[in-house]
């Protein structure tokens, strides 16, 4: 049996105008494994990286057969199942704590409708950005009033009807007189142009039991004692019967023939 070849030895020289020539352009350039036989004006190099080892040059064959693409075709790679990752929380946004305005109490009392301005700049003409620190211009601005605010309370209340009572007959009970009324409370407060003024004509000044209410000009002056108003007007005295030493008259009598009561004085 015959003996297998040996391997070919590649060649590794070229030919190029310098040695990147060579290197860059193995493929197409001349070969010169013996060292010789370039073009004019080339060299023969010797390429030592592994792209440029090729088969020591043979007689040109009538069919050089496939040649190396520019681009290499590359296989496609194997697709994994995809990470499907689940969202980040969000970060809380940094609230703009800087506005314009004219100056900082303008800019302070107006933050809701002042123009904003985070960078420091951006101010309409004659404003400046100033930075806020009140909590208030920090939160979010009022809401408007809702358009539809639910039912509203009624001017007048439905009353519900009183739950119906048996009629019962209560017996009658012995007339007690009445218990008596205490004492009024006597205004003390009179309106005047001062104090004096409103001590000596208290009877026809303005009362002001509230201490506020007065005419125009005039003041509401407290602790004045109007003795011209301390006994009410049309309260009745007494009818005294000045001959027999102060005594009342009698009760009135009633007169059967007459129908109603007629008054008689006393002995």
């Amino acid at each position: 049996t015959a003996e297998p070849s040996k391997a070919p030895t590649p060649n590794t020289f070229f030919c190029g105008e310098t040695y990147q020539d060579a290197e860059q352009n193995c493929f197409t350039a001349t070969p010169c494994p013996n060292g010789s036989g370039c073009p004019a004006g080339e060299s023969c190099y010797g390429i030592a990286i592994p792209k440029c080892v090729s088969a020591s040059p043979t007689a040109a064959p009538t069919d050089s057969g496939p040649q190396p693409t520019d681009s290499p075709t590359l296989s496609p790679k194997p697709t994994s199942a995809p990470v499907i990752k689940t969202a980040e929380p969000s970060k809380a946004p940094t609230p703009n704590t800087l506005f314009c305005g004219v100056t900082y109490q303008d800019a302070e009392q107006n933050c809701f409708t002042a123009t904003p301005c985070p960078n420091g700049s951006g101010c309409p003409a004659g404003e400046a950005c100033f930075g806020i620190s009140i909590p208030k211009c920090v939160s979010a601005a009022p809401t408007v009033a809702p358009t539809n605010p639910g039912p509203q309370p009624t001017d007048s209340p439905t009353v519900s009807p009183m739950p119906s009572v048996a009629a019962t007959t209560i017996a009658p009970t012995t007339p007690q007189t009445p218990a008596p009324t205490a004492s009024p409370i006597v205004n003390q407060n009179f309106c005047g142009m001062d104090y004096f003024d409103a001590a000596e004509n208290c009877e026809s000044r303005t009362p002001c039991p509230d201490g506020i209410s007065c005419p125009s000009g005039q003041t509401c002056f407290p602790g004045i004692t109007c003795a011209a108003l301390a006994v009410p007007s049309g309260t009745p005295s007494p009818s005294v019967n000045d001959s027999v030493g102060g005594a009342a008259t009698s009760a009135p009598s009633v007169s059967k023939g007459s129908g109603g009561p007629t008054s008689s004085a006393m002995p």
